[in-house]
């Protein structure tokens, strides 16, 4: 198949960087609280621990910081960066790349003119790549251009080729992995920001939300123990006696030593699905670890304001010989995912209905 000389290029560096020994560094969000933060702002998304590309208001959140490859592709792109995710002894795991440069002559068109000139310059440097054009919310932001899958050295891959602000990107992946999840997921956490749909909270109006929230808290329960976490907004309590536990992918949780009553939750920013499609996503999730997982009951309410869904599951744990109980809570808040998920086995469930009802009602978002 015959590719374009710029795309032959770029796809010729790719693999250049993978024998550096330099180690992985993985971001993490600053304790600092976003709430009162614009998204069209560069300190939100450092905020939510993204890796900022100040000169073209970009933001991007990999499993790896992306270093600098200019040297490596000659100097020639106004931005390249990149960063290899695995083993580096034998090569195996997923490259993350960002290529921009300027289009010429950009700024001569404008309105319909510009759009087609941008549609014309993809187009030409595409030529003979097998593509689909494809339009992407990047993080409110509404932008289309070509997605391509191909081939690396027998690697799967796949780049998305747009244009904004006068540039031209390139978000290229490869993986020896199935590319298409992780595809979504690099394109899900992009943004552009500085131009995006929603506008920039007033002073008056933070000062005006501060005062209600302090007019108005949650009242709290003297035999609970608090939690407040000021990166992913939210302050839960639960039992004194209850002790905090840590578990991967899990921004916090706790249980009861006595009874192993236990409940966690997990923190997805960048959200963009509806509740529903973010309760349905979960329910998927589970079914797809939790073998003859059953669902119980669905419902949807109100709690401190936030809307949530809430299912009720239920499967057989070989590892306790009996059924476990599953309780979810599914919030939207400040556009990220909040799932607040209670465990206990299923004989269990009457006894710690009180605790769970108490506990998702101290929650705050």
């Amino acid at each position: 198949m015959k590719k374009s000389f710029f795309l032959s290029f770029i796809l010729g560096v790719v693999f250049i960087i993978t024998s550096c020994e330099q180690p992985h560094q993985r971001r993490t969000p600053t304790l600092r609280d976003t709430k009162n933060l614009s998204p069209n702002t560069e300190e939100y998304w450092k905020a939510e621990g993204y890796q900022v590309f100040r000169s073209f208001k970009l933001a991007v959140n990999t499993p790896v910081d992306l270093k600098n490859q200019n040297s490596q592709s000659g100097g020639i792109f106004d931005l390249h960066y990149a960063e290899f995710d695995g083993n580096r002894r034998t090569h195996e795991g997923t490259y993350y790349e960002i290529i921009s440069f300027k289009i010429p002559d950009y700024t001569e068109f404008t309105g319909r003119d510009q759009k087609e000139y941008e549609r014309e310059f993809i187009n030409e440097r595409t030529q003979g790549m097998e593509s689909v054009d494809k339009t992407f919310d990047f993080s409110g932001k509404s932008i289309t251009g070509k997605v391509m899958p191909y081939r690396e050295q027998d690697r799967n891959a796949k780049s998305f080729v747009c244009v904004n602000d006068g540039h031209l990107f390139v978000f290229n992946i490869i993986s020896d992995y199935n590319i298409t999840p992780l595809f979504d997921k690099y394109i899900d956490n992009i943004a552009f920001y500085g131009d995006l749909k929603e506008s920039e909270s007033t002073e008056d109006e933070i000062i005006v939300s501060d005062e209600q929230e302090a007019t108005s808290p949650v009242p709290r329960n003297e035999n609970f123990k608090y939690h407040t976490s000021q990166t992913h907004q939210f302050t839960v309590g639960y039992p004194k006696h209850w002790k905090e536990v840590s578990f991967q992918g899990v921004y916090f949780a706790a249980m009861d030593e006595r009874t192993n009553f236990n409940f966690n939750i997990v923190v997805m920013p960048n959200e963009r699905r509806s509740l529903e499609a973010v309760t349905k996503g979960n329910q998927d999730e589970l079914k797809r670890n939790l073998r003859g997982l059953e669902i119980v009951s669905e419902s949807s309410g109100e709690i401190n304001g936030n809307n949530y869904t809430n299912t009720i599951s239920k499967f057989y744990n070989p590892s306790i010989s009996g059924m476990q109980y599953i309780n979810t809570y599914c919030f939207i808040e400040n556009r990220k995912a909040y799932i607040v998920t209670f465990g206990s086995t299923y004989e269990q469930r009457k006894s710690f209905l009180p605790t769970i009802k108490e506990i998702i009602n101290t929650l705050e978002l």
